[in-house]
């Protein structure tokens, strides 16, 4: 037995000292709240509240990992994410109380709905949903495996009935019918116990549209929260999702796992891009098993990349600080490139962050050195570009004292690092001369000239029809598809191309054999100058090398894929965005490719050298 300790004060009285007692793991866990959210029922009431507070619960990662759907899931995108709204209100009050309490109208808010009975239909099924846990505590030596209802509700007899009546229509209108549910004691029980939790943002989870969604979010968000470093993709096989999930074929033999990812898993990951806004997600297409019976398919691999604003936490992020970059300066530094892909080149986030941390102090407001902080977000952007110019020539080329170039690509090709990260880190090390590279230095944000491509050996067209066709590649490797202050795309060069060229498509089709029918290639390209410039530049570089390597059949295809989608050649290949046609062309727009009187001689009498190749 320990001694009493006593201390003497000022004014001689011996006070005992009590011994101070640290919490214990399972007193902390039962005190946590849980919740991210300033008011969480004022949050789930107004939709702008919604997007403002974001409010999100930890949720028990071993609920999300262990439960498991008994039977057929019956529920709705909407049902899952009331569940989870009704978890978080008995989470914000106090989750191991047997009853909680929660007026009608907040659901019917967080819902967006105004009909009664959809909401209590909502109800009715979130009752019938059972779900199977398996949860082991090892300090208290048990083990929860059992089946219960996700959520269990006291409903009076008229508002569970099939028509709700008027009376209590109003009655949920104004907000004074309260609905009383339980949690089941098994979820109870493993949210106080002091186990790793998962943040699941709800703003996220109403927004969903497909009902399988909220499960694999749960599933994807477990690993979202692990540390970078030590991160693994989710790997699962088709049908222990299927089955997790809920999906009416989970246990069909023989499973069909093809018509699982055609209308489960695809439709949830483009609803999870969709709404959810912590991570993204990369699916690796699973391949078939040659070497197993029936060739099954291998088990389904989910990449979680966390985005750059939720790497670090809030405090964090406070400290980073930026420097401010004008709207003209931040267009031109974050400009696509032609020859580097749009993952290769940082964001204007991570420029306007190094660009501060690289300062210089100017105590006495001398102009070069203020004026070298404005250029520097500029001067950094040109740097990176000619760094990535000179590791594609040379990947053993050294960039700095601590970074080769075989070092930038492979954090470029790692998800978990991205461009971000390396360029900072490239940034902020002690770099080589741009001058040692042995590539050209980039002056200014525009893609280096791509060379023009030489004729074939064999032609079956006149030398000056190669001519406009390697120019029309060339203009199409070279096309900045971006906005200029007017809203329009700079592609009219382009655009005449394709409109101009008439005697060289009347050149191939003539030029087909019998079995290839090229009539309509004339109209297709003319069709094709007024297509959306990011359709334009792919169409002009297939074309070209189909031209080149005589692949006649190829070129039917173009021709006959344009006519199919005729009505989307104006919108975007993958966004659909559409854009408008920059200026009327005129009649006699021919003038960007001019030909000559000896090129035109030439090709009236079908002789005659290249010239104006280039």
């Amino acid at each position: 037995m320990k001694k009493k300790q006593f201390q003497e004060t000022q004014s001689g009285e011996l006070v005992e000292l009590l011994e101070r007692r640290t919490p214990s793991a399972l007193e902390v866990a039962v005190n946590r709240k849980g919740i991210r959210a300033k008011n969480l029922l004022l949050a789930l009431s107004d939709i702008g509240e919604m997007r403002s507070q974001r409010p999100a619960i930890a949720k028990p990662t071993v609920l999300i990992e262990s439960a498991e759907i008994v039977g057929e899931s019956r529920t709705s995108a909407k049902d899952m994410a009331l569940t989870e709204a009704l978890l978080a209100i008995a989470r914000d009050v106090n989750i191991t109380k047997p009853y909680h309490e929660v007026r009608a109208s907040v659901l019917l808010d967080y819902l967006g709905i105004t009909s009664v009975d959809r909401l209590v239909d909502s109800l009715t099924r979130i009752q019938s949903t059972s779900v199977k846990y398996d949860v082991r505590d090892f300090t208290a030596k048990k083990r929860y495996r059992r089946a219960v209802s996700l959520i269990q509700f006291m409903i009076e007899s008229d508002l569970a009935g099939p028509k709700a009546s008027k009376a209590i229509r109003d009655k949920i209108e104004r907000g004074s019918s309260i609905l009383r549910f339980s949690v089941p004691e098994v979820v109870r029980e493993v949210f106080v116990l002091p186990k790793p939790y998962t943040w699941i943002n709800l703003c996220s989870v109403s927004q969903f549209k497909n009902k399988y969604s909220n499960g694999l979010y749960q599933l994807l968000a477990v690993k979202a929260g692990h540390d970078q470093r030590y991160r693994t993709p989710l790997v699962i096989s088709a049908q222990d999702l299927a089955i997790k999930l809920g999906w009416s074929h989970a246990r069909a033999k023989p499973f069909n796992a093809a018509l699982f990812l055609q209308r489960v898993v695809k439709p949830a990951l483009e609803d999870i891009r969709a709404c959810v806004e912590e991570f993204d997600v990369i699916f690796d297409e699973p391949e078939r098993d040659s070497s197993k019976h029936g060739r099954p398919l291998e088990d389904l691999k989910f990449w979680v990349l966390v985005k750059q604003n939720h790497l670090l936490s809030s405090s964090a992020l406070k400290g980073k600080k930026r420097q401010k970059v004008g709207t003209q300066l931040r267009t031109r530094v974050t400009l696509p490139d032609s020859i580097h892909p749009q993952e290769w080149l940082p964001s204007i986030d991570a420029i306007s962050r190094v660009s501060h941390q690289l300062r210089e102090a100017n105590p006495f407001s001398l102009g070069r050195i203020a004026g070298e902080n404005r250029r520097r977000p500029m001067t950094l952007a040109l740097a990176w570009r000619t760094t990535l110019d000179a590791i594609v020539a040379n990947p053993d080329v050294q960039v700095s004292v601590d970074l080769t170039g075989h070092d930038i690509l492979s954090a470029l090709d790692n998800p978990y690092i991205g461009v971000d990260r390396i360029f900072e880190q490239w940034a902020l090390s002690h770099r080589m001369g741009l001058s040692y590279l042995g590539v050209p230095v980039r002056t200014s944000i525009k893609p280096l000239p791509t060379p023009q491509r030489l004729p074939p050996e064999k032609m079956f067209l006149h030398p000056v029809s190669y001519g406009s066709l390697a120019r029309m590649e060339s203009y199409a490797n070279d096309l900045q598809v971006y906005k200029n202050d007017n809203g329009l795309y700079s592609h009219q060069t382009l655009v005449e191309a394709f409109a101009n060229l008439d005697h060289v498509w009347r050149a191939i089709s003539n030029a087909a054999p019998a079995y290839v029918k090229l009539g309509g290639l004339t109209k297709a390209m003319a069709m094709m100058s007024k297509a959306h410039p990011v359709r334009m530049r792919h169409t002009a570089k297939n074309i070209v090398e189909a031209v080149w390597s005589e692949d006649f059949e190829k070129i039917e295809k173009i021709m006959k894929a344009i006519f199919a989608n005729e009505k989307k050649l104006f919108g975007h290949p993958v966004t659909g965005e559409r854009y408008k046609d920059p200026t009327p062309k005129s009649e006699n727009s021919f003038a960007f490719m001019p030909i000559t009187e000896g090129e035109a001689e030439a090709m009236a009498t079908g002789t005659g050298a290249l010239t104006n190749f280039g």
